[in-house]
C-alpha cells in the first residue's frame, strides 16, 4: 500500500462549511481518476470519523489509545469499484 498524502485540516473556525468535504472529494477524484488504486485507506480519530463514514467510508478497525491514552485510532476504507460502492466516485453522498 502506496502512502499519498497527509492530513488536510480545516481550521476549526471555517468548520461547518463543506471546505473539508470539497478538498476530500477533490483528492477522492484525483485518486479515482489516476486508476490505479483501487481502495483509498485512512486513519482517523473517533470524534471525526463520521465525517469521513458520510462520503462512504467503511471502519475497518479500531486499535483502543492508537494516538495515546483513551484517543483511539480508526482506521477506514473506500473502495472505489463504483459497483461496490457508488459514492466512490466523490460526488455528494446525499
Amino acid at each position: 500500500m502506496r502512502r499519498l498524502g497527509d492530513a488536510g485540516m480545516v481550521r476549526r473556525d471555517r468548520q461547518g462549511q463543506g471546505i473539508g468535504r470539497d478538498f476530500l472529494r477533490y483528492r477522492l477524484r484525483a485518486v479515482r481518476n489516476d486508476g490505479r488504486a483501487k481502495v483509498v485507506r485512512l486513519r482517523t480519530i473517533p470524534i471525526v470519523h463520521g465525517f469521513f463514514a458520510k462520503e462512504g467510508f467503511n471502519v475497518v478497525n479500531v486499535l483502543a489509545d492508537g494516538y495515546g491514552p483513551g484517543l483511539h485510532c480508526v482506521t477506514m476504507d473506500l473502495h472505489l469499484d463504483v459497483t461496490r460502492n457508488p459514492k466512490a466516485l466523490g460526488q455528494p453522498a446525499d
